[in-house]
């Protein structure tokens, strides 16, 4: 008897290794389970991805799906699963949501009327065919100056921050830091607290995964008598902490 698995790797993950032989191709791994499978019997294997970047929101879950299944003679029985249909089509499944009630659920019947693919029901879930989310939290930071050249000491400078949730995980107080150089100046605006050299502003959010959110800075600009390096009016800002939605430290 013989069990052929596959997964799909989407983008977020790289294959690196596995407990066993994988064959990779086309964004699909696929092994073979060799040997006998008796009832109520299972068998284990495992399957190494790295993590790494990717630009598509919601990114970074992984499927894996019994494709095809074979007798003891060597003839193809996938037809005669009782309760789903092996193949190597990842988004023609009832159920399979991550985290959801049906995530793990080995006892749906996929062939029943009433489901869809991605639903949370457990009921119609194809039991062959299950998802394993890995949650990346990544925030990223942009900073542009909107004042328009020439400048002229004493004036206002404001500046646009931000932030991007490049990660599969909604975000929550968002604190920013800001550093303030020798050649500006600040006061209390648009919900910035604290005193040169750093300032700071929480973002409350929810920050869903592929939004943006964006928040204002006004400083003053002033003249050195003695530029102490070649930074003087280098102004940053930077990403100090962050929470993610279930209320752990993400940062």
């Amino acid at each position: 008897m013989t069990l052929e698995i596959v997964d799909y790797i989407p983008c977020g993950f790289e294959y690196v290794s596995g407990s066993q032989a994988w064959s990779v191709g086309s964004n699909q791994a696929t092994t073979v389970c060799a040997g006998l499978l008796t009832p109520g019997q299972s068998k284990t294997m495992r399957i190494d991805l790295r993590v790494i970047p990717c630009a598509t929101p919601n990114a970074w879950t992984n499927y894996a799906e019994v494709r095809a299944m074979e007798d003891e003679s060597g003839v193809n029985i996938g037809s005669q699963d009782i309760d789903s249909t092996p193949d190597n089509n990842n988004g023609n499944d009832d159920g399979g949501t991550p985290d959801s009630a049906n995530d793990d659920y080995v006892d749906g019947n996929g062939k029943s009327a009433g489901g869809a693919p991605g639903d949370n029901g457990t009921a119609t879930d194809e039991d062959d065919h299950d998802p394993e989310l890995v949650p990346v939290f990544d925030l990223a930071l942009t900073k542009v100056l909107n004042t328009a050249a020439p400048y002229t000491y004493g004036q206002t400078h404001n500046f646009t921050i931000t932030v991007y949730n490049q990660g599969n995980v909604t975000a929550t107080n968002i604190l920013l830091n800001d550093y303030i150089p020798a050649g500006y100046t600040f006061a209390t605006n648009n919900g910035w607290t604290g005193s040169a050299p750093t300032i700071t502003r929480t973002i409350a959010g929810p920050l869903a995964p592929g939004a943006s959110t964006t928040v204002s800075l006004d400083l003053t600009f002033v003249r050195i008598v003695t530029p102490t390096t070649g930074k003087s009016w280098v102004n940053y800002a930077e990403i100090a902490s962050g929470t993610r939605r279930s209320g752990i430290s993400g940062i």
